[in-house]
């Protein structure tokens, strides 16, 4: 009997952040700042896509779901649009009594958010307990 259970190899178009789907796992605690520098690597749009449906699928940028942050710029703004090549610096604060737990970030840039979260871009947030010793 012939049997390939679980030796296959299975293989999916998309993008990754730091060559990895999900994106990496980003730990903090409360009172800290989390700096995220985005290199916008994704290349340039083309003419791949049909006109005015998917607008800018290689334009970016983060957003944090769950996060008690501003969503002013340099902090969780859905309306900065990173263009390919280009680099943003986001800096969040996490205030001191947030309250523990594992959150998410992906791309918010409108008319590419489905193509862009669909195809890899995305990872975890945890907020680590502020009172705990050791920690991640």
């Amino acid at each position: 009997e012939n049997s390939t259970s679980g030796t296959g190899t299975v293989g999916f178009w998309g993008w990754a952040y730091n060559d990895q789907v999900p994106g990496p796992t980003i730990y903090v605690k409360p009172g800290d700042w989390l700096v995220l520098k985005v290199v916008n690597m994704l290349g340039l749009d083309g003419n791949r896509w049909p006109t005015n449906y998917w607008g800018r699928p290689n334009q970016t940028n983060i957003h944090v779901h769950g996060l008690f942050v501003d969503p002013k710029k340099p902090a969780d703004n859905v309306l900065v649009s990173i263009d390919p090549g280009q680099t943003y610096t986001y800096r969040y604060k996490i205030p001191k009594d947030h309250p523990a737990g594992t959150y998410w970030y992906h791309p918010h840039r409108h008319q590419a958010v489905g193509l862009q979260t669909n195809g890899g871009l995305g990872g975890a947030i945890v907020v680590e307990d502020g009172s705990a010793v050791g920690g991640h």
